[in-house]
């Protein structure tokens, strides 16, 4: 129930639980530091007396708090205000539990105040040190050596300090404050030794309800170790200050100071809500007043407050619900009025209150003015009650009945005019080109994507909008990016997509902004990140608009690569793609394009015209056979934006919402212990003799289960998403049918690629080795392949995510090391028809035997001798006799293995979960 209530509410079931302290004692720190990581404390305080969590007094030190325990928290004030460079004065406010007060007591940060508080008084009562002067030398930028203000410069507490907050108010049994306004007639503040009063009140004063009703501060300090003397000081301060003209919680304080349980600190937060009716009783007798009493004093009313007056007969009284000041008084005498039509607004503490009509009738008498004062349970206005069909009959014979606006229907009929708007994106043609073209709208391919009915808009009304000379709406249009939180398979996630029907979507407008926060709400909600792409990137008339140039480093250059390590991010190029889209499209963990309907480049035809002056097809720049065949830019190819959209839900469902879940488990229904025949015979005898590698794949993983990633790019290695009884999984096999299964360019840039997407998301690997060698030639070395290959060995060599081998045939050489990991959780089975080398016999022979070959009569005969016999201490049973591989397996026994070794991985995997410190995923 509370997770449903969490999801209704913000859209996040996640439940949070809190300690619950039932007797807290609320203590803060002050804090002063120069920026320079320098800090110094000036103690603590006790902030505990409190009335509904608003503190009404506070006390320096803390009294009877153990020493171990005030040491401590002061500690961790200071170490977190030093971590941060701290500059200012600041308060740094901690829990404790008040029924368990020991040194080794627990103790709980709640927040830190970059501000002096009200109660700095007594800090700097029991220091000596005015911390209004130190905080604005500090911001003049003095250091705390140059103040002398070093810890070591700061004294100890000298005895207790108490600050007594009055305030213009009674507090009622219930615990209820009602304000007082008036005139101050009198006022006399306490003054002597160890007594201070902050205050800005006069004779004369004419308080406001528009401010806060405090009214003083009375500090009373005692050097004595005696907290009782400190108590003593206040209370006598407090027993001499004069007020009269309006009502003060004086006595409330008092019966507070003479508590037993303030004494000897027995309190906590909720003390005051607890102890209410004793604190709140106004008998005086108990308390002596050290003044002389004017006998003609009185509580003097304000000159706007009207006096409460007596209704004509017949008539019934709204009452004001408040003190506050009337802002707006909506009715007149001779008015009708009907059941919760508006009849004056208070304006209270900045706040504005609406007086309603609980009956109908007639107003007859209007007791206040607009722009005057009123008291809580003052009249406003009389009305004599009438039958709402008397007031119509009334009305009709001229009776003058009041016309005026109650409810928002005005802004909510804008609301649902702006929404149509937006959902009219570019206009019926702009549209009906769009899909002249064979392509959905932004809004069918989100509503064609996402679970159904789940789509929850984010900055529906972002965009651009013209008015009138009146200010009223004549037209609106949207910004061209649709964001918002949807569902996939019933999991949350983030969609952004382009409106290529505004502007060919082009990057101004609101676009930026919205897609900035719709990155960084995926980041910080932990939420997969879908672009779905169909934008050109920014345009030149966008200057126009905005009056000048901008360097290209907007939010979309940060915010993109910071999704990469945290959630999967994946894009679909749904049409002509340039400039900024383009580049997320290729930051993506799993892109997908649209077959002779995507387009993907830097720059258009029209930037190459300019740049090289050649004439060139936007096909021919960045297709399919470009982007997904040649560069690898684009992982996969659909052949309609539904398959498009099926890809991208197949990729996600292996992989966590972000890197600090586990992958999705799915419940199989394979037989774990299953044993395919068909591997008995998979690989041919004959090594020069290719194969198809993807039989395999399907006959040792789930079922159906098999995703695969960038076919079409270095098809010499197989990158697959799978399932291995229900867990997910990556898989990689190398294809002899391509350049022999070696390692060229292509295809060490895919795996690289595909390995740091399993180690950002705690995929198992699963590598099925068969690679002889990188390839090797004048074209591979000029490209970089020792470059590129070397990169592929330190990111295999840098992976923590579990690692298993089967080396079903031949691995040599360097690329035939980036197929086993010898660190963190890993296994190595051969199958029998695995052979290995740090290199290739039949290459290697002429290489170290040639004068042995070159004197021999018969140099033919004499290097098939030699091959004959190194091929026969390359058996792979050889090796298992040294412990170099773990265990030569029956290959029908692959897919039990495989499950146990991936159920055996969720344990380890669990301690992985968050950023890795491998490299992280890059395009």
């Amino acid at each position: 129930e509370a997770t449903a209530e969490a999801m209704n509410a913000f859209g996040d079931g996640t439940l949070f639980a809190e300690r619950l302290i039932t007797r807290a004692r609320h203590i803060e720190v002050q804090i002063l530091g120069d920026g320079s990581g320098a800090v110094s404390n000036f103690g603590e305080r006790e902030c505990s007396i409190q009335r509904r969590y608003q503190k009404v007094m506070e006390v320096a030190p803390a009294p009877n708090l153990p020493d171990e325990l005030r040491t401590r928290i002061i500690d961790s004030a200071q170490r977190l205000a030093a971590a941060v460079n701290y500059r200012s004065l600041g308060t740094f406010e901690f829990l404790v539990d008040a029924t368990d007060l020991t040194d080794g007591s627990e103790y709980y940060f709640i927040e830190a105040n970059a501000r002096l508080q009200v109660e700095h008084t007594v800090t700097e009562a029991v220091t000596g040190i005015d911390l209004v002067e130190a905080q604005l030398n500090i911001a003049a930028g003095y250091s705390l050596s140059d103040l002398g203000l070093e810890q070591a410069d700061i004294p100890a507490p000298r005895g207790f300090a108490i600050q007594a907050r009055v305030n213009m108010e009674t507090v009622t049994p219930d615990g209820r404050t009602l304000p007082s306004v008036g005139v101050l007639s009198a006022f006399d503040p306490p003054t002597g030794p160890g007594v201070r009063t902050d205050t800005f009140g006069y004779a004369g004063y004419s308080t406001s309800p528009s401010f806060d009703s405090l009214i003083a501060k009375v500090i009373g300090h005692s050097k004595s170790s005696d907290f009782g003397d400190a108590i003593r000081r206040t209370y006598r301060a407090l027993s001499e200050f004069r007020i009269e003209g309006v009502s003060t919680n004086l006595t409330f304080l008092q019966n507070l100071l003479h508590h037993p349980d303030f004494a000897e600190m027995k309190i906590h937060t909720r003390f005051v809500d607890e102890q209410i009716a004793t604190l709140a009783d106004s008998s005086n007798g108990s308390h002596p007043k050290r003044f002389a009493e004017l006998a003609t004093a009185k509580v003097v009313a304000a000159p706007t407050v009207v006096a409460d007056v007596e209704g004509p007969e017949g008539t019934v009284a709204v009452a004001s619900p408040t003190q506050g000041i009337i802002a707006e008084l909506n009715v007149a005498e001779g008015d009708s009025v009907r059941v919760g039509e508006q009849i004056a607004v208070l304006e209270a503490m900045k706040f504005f209150h609406t007086v309603t009509a609980e009956f109908s009738g007639i107003v007859r008498m209007a007791a206040v003015e607009q722009g005057g004062s009123t008291l809580e349970g003052q009249a406003l206005v009389f009305i004599e009650e009438m039958d709402e069909a008397d007031l119509g009959d009334r009305a009709e014979s001229g009776e003058k009945a009041i016309q005026r606006q109650i409810g928002w229907d005005a802004e909510l009929n804008e609301l649902a005019l702006r929404t149509n708007l937006a959902h009219q994106m570019g206009g019926e043609n702009n549209v009906a080109f769009h899909k002249g073209r064979g392509k959905l709208t932004v809004r069918e391919r989100i509503d064609s994507l996402v679970d159904p009915g789940s789509f929850e808009e984010i900055g529906t009304l972002a965009g651009s909008a013209t008015y009138d000379a009146g200010g009223n709406l004549t037209g609106f249009t949207p910004a061209n990016t649709v964001i918002g939180v949807s569902k996939i398979n019933g999991r949350r996630v983030m969609v952004n997509g382009g409106d290529f029907t505004i502007r060919g979507g082009a990057s101004d407008a609101n676009v930026g902004n919205k897609t900035a926060f719709s990155e960084r709400m995926a980041i910080e909600w932990r939420l997969p990140f879908i672009r779905l792409l169909d934008a050109a990137g920014g345009s030149v008339r966008t200057f126009e608009q905005i009056g000048h140039t901008y360097l290209p480093n907007g939010p979309g250059h940060d915010l993109s690569p910071h999704l990469l390590p945290v959630v999967p991010s994946v894009a679909a190029v749904l049409g002509s793609v340039a400039g900024l889209p383009a580049v997320q499209a290729a930051l993506a963990h799993f892109s997908v394009m649209v077959k002779d309907t995507s387009v993907l480049f830097a720059g258009g035809p029209p930037v190459v015209k300019v740049a090289f002056g050649i004439d060139i097809t936007k096909e021919d720049l960045g297709d399919e056979s470009v982007q997904v065949r040649q560069s690898g830019v684009v992982n996969n190819l659909a052949e309609s934006e539904e398959e498009a959209f099926d890809m991208i839900r197949q990729f996600l469902s292996y992989l966590p919402d972000s890197v600090y879940d586990m992958p999705p488990y799915v419940e199989p229904d394979d037989d774990r212990d299953r044993r395919d025949e068909s591997l008995k015979n998979a690989i041919p005898h004959d090594n020069k003799t290719v194969f198809d590698p993807r039989p395999i794949l399907e006959s040792v993983l789930d079922k159906d289960s098999l995703f695969e990633i960038a076919p079409n790019f270095g098809a010499g290695r197989i990158t697959v998403l799978a399932r291995v009884n229900g867990y997910p999984v990556g898989v990689m096999i190398n294809d002899s049918r391509v350049d022999g299964g070696a390692t060229g360019m292509k295809e060490a840039e895919k795996a690289i690629r595909f390995i740091e997407l399993c180690e950002t998301f705690h995929l198992p690997i699963i590598n099925f080795a068969d690679d002889p060698g990188f390839m090797i030639g004048l074209e591979a070395e000029s490209a970089g392949m020792l470059r590129v290959g070397a990169r592929l060995h330190a990111v295999m060599a840098s992976t923590e995510t579990p690692w298993l081998t089967f080396v079903i045939r031949q691995i040599f050489g360097v690329a035939g090391g980036c197929h086993i990991r010898l660190s963190g959780m890993h296994r190595r089975y051969s199958w029998p028809s695995g052979n290995w080398g740090s290199m290739h016999i039949e290459g290697g022979v002429d290489a170290a035997y040639r004068r042995e070959i070159a004197n021999a009569d018969d140099p033919d005969a004499k290097r098939e001798e030699i091959q004959d016999r190194l091929k026969q201490l390359a058996s792979p049973f050889r090796t298992a006799q040294t412990f170099l591989v773990e265990e030569i397996i029956d290959p029908r026994d692959t897919r039990p293995l495989l499950c146990d070794f991936v159920e055996s991985a969720q344990p380890v995997i669990k301690t992985q979960l968050g950023p890795g410190s491998a490299p992280r995923w890059r395009p």
